[in-house]
């Protein structure tokens, strides 16, 4: 059973942003799945790199639309992403990686992830969505 399950609820109104949250559920599901069979660590290190890169990709890729359709909250909503990049970089560093963290981390990236793109992502794509066809 997944952690965070993708549905109609989830959905931002940009099609490319919808596909890459539906991308950064299923990259948290992988590692509730490690987390759950107790996989060795290097499982682990392995998916938390890929979740890093995707974030990064991710996170750049919004910036840029917010960028470029003069998204008042811009700045703001880039400093959101860079705490998380922060997160992440912090777990991923970390040499004394074990279950009980990583659960932490999944906690915190759900948290994170449920309220970022109810709140802010759904804020910001309604104002993409008024500036162009997205």
């Amino acid at each position: 059973m997944p952690l965070m399950q993708f549905n109609d609820k989830w959905l931002v109104g940009v099609a490319e942003l919808d596909s890459q949250h539906e991308i950064l559920l299923a990259t948290i599901n992988k590692l509730y799945g490690i987390a759950l069979r107790r996989e060795a660590i290097a499982a682990l290190d392995g998916l938390v790199d890929d979740l890093a890169s995707y974030v990064d990709l991710h996170c750049a890729y919004e910036e840029k639309l917010f960028t470029e359709a003069d998204y008042p909250g811009a700045v703001r909503h880039k400093g959101e992403h860079d705490k998380l990049r922060r997160h992440i970089a912090q777990f991923a560093a970390r040499p004394d990686k074990d279950l009980c963290l990583a659960l932490d981390l999944l906690h915190v990236l759900k948290q994170w992830l449920t309220d970022h793109i109810m709140r802010e992502d759904k804020a910001a794509c309604a104002y993409l969505n008024t500036r162009g066809n997205f």
